[in-house]
């Protein structure tokens, strides 16, 4: 019980929501910029483009928000941020079993999903990751302060 208490589940579950919000601005934004390039755009999720296109845009999505969340914590920066690519990929699963009429006529496909729900937690892991470095050089300049005023 002592374990999880340390664990700021308002940040990961908050960061989470905002990192499946993020997804869609993201995509659109790669989608584009492959269209710039002459790139194909995938037609369906079958498509071998959208096996291209889709996990770079649940990958980046979930860093910063895995940051943030993994900031406002104490401890377990990575645990932090990979729990919120964790729970970012388990609110999708709802929707991707209930709505399966999104994706058009052939559904989803449940293989690219999986990936982009891997690459979610890798995301959200590598925020995480990001904010325990941001943290360490953090406390070594407030060591390094404190030993100058100490000194002087």
């Amino acid at each position: 019980m002592k374990e999880t208490s340390s664990l700021r589940w308002g940040w990961i579950v908050s960061a989470a929501v905002l990192t499946e919000i993020a997804v869609f601005p993201i995509g659109f934004i790669l989608t584009s910029l492959e269209g710039l390039l002459g790139i194909q755009q995938p037609v369906n999720a079958f498509d071998p483009m959208a096996w291209v296109l889709s996990p770079p845009s649940f990958f980046l999505a979930p860093i910063p928000f895995g940051y943030l969340a993994a900031r406002k914590a104490r401890s377990r920066f990575t645990l932090h941020g990979v729990l919120v690519g964790l729970i970012a990929a388990l609110i999708f699963v709802p929707v991707l079993l209930l709505m399966p009429s999104l994706w058009g006529e052939m559904g989803p496909n449940y293989y690219l999903e999986a990936l982009n729900s891997a690459a979610k937690i890798i995301g959200g892991g590598l925020g995480g990751i990001l904010a325990s470095r941001w943290s360490a050089s953090r406390q070594d300049a407030a060591q390094q302060t404190h030993a100058a005023r100490r000194d002087a």
